[in-house]
């Protein structure tokens, strides 16, 4: 009997692990991303932890370099500040240090204020002729929304303003 569970669990391990390979193979996944998909399939608590452990051992699951390429990907198709960033970091189970680490290096290559006034600029060229009031008011709901510090979207739109008068 105690010889059928250890085969039964070996068994299910392999098929967990099959699965994981292919979650990752169709792109690179947090550790938590990948523990909540192995939940939903119906597996084990003690599988899960023995195919995560295997997978961070063979460095086929890495926290640290997922965070540093979702964020990098995130910042070339849809411009974002570092406060949405941190938030969506967060939901995908990465460590607030290691959410620290990765903001820090990426940041030092990209300038957030840059970035939020080349947003400005697009989001006004597809509003022509709309009233000043509502334009800016769409353009600061836009950029907190897309996580920019208030301070720096308040800037950019009185820097706006001044340039229009």
């Amino acid at each position: 009997m105690n010889q059928e569970k250890i085969l039964g669990d070996e068994e299910k391990f392999h098929e967990a692990m099959k699965y994981a390979f292919f979650l990752l193979s169709q792109r690179e996944r947090s550790k938590r991303e990948l523990e909540e998909r192995l939940q939903k399939r119906g597996y084990f608590s003690e599988v899960i932890q023995m195919v995560i452990h295997r997978l961070e051992d063979l460095e086929y699951l890495n926290d640290v370099r997922f965070a540093e390429n979702w964020t990098e990907m995130k910042l070339r198709r849809k411009p974002c500040g570092k406060k949405l960033l941190r938030e969506e970091l967060k939901k995908k189970g990465i460590e607030p240090e290691t959410i620290d680490q990765i903001l820090e290096k990426v940041f030092l290559d990209v300038d957030e204020e840059l970035m939020a006034k080349e947003l400005v600029e697009k989001k006004i060229k597809g509003c022509p002729g709309l009233d000043e009031k509502i334009l800016y008011r769409r353009l600061q709901g836009y950029l907190l929304r897309r996580g920019f510090p208030p301070e720096m979207v308040y800037k950019i739109l009185r820097g706006l303003r001044k340039i229009e008068s």
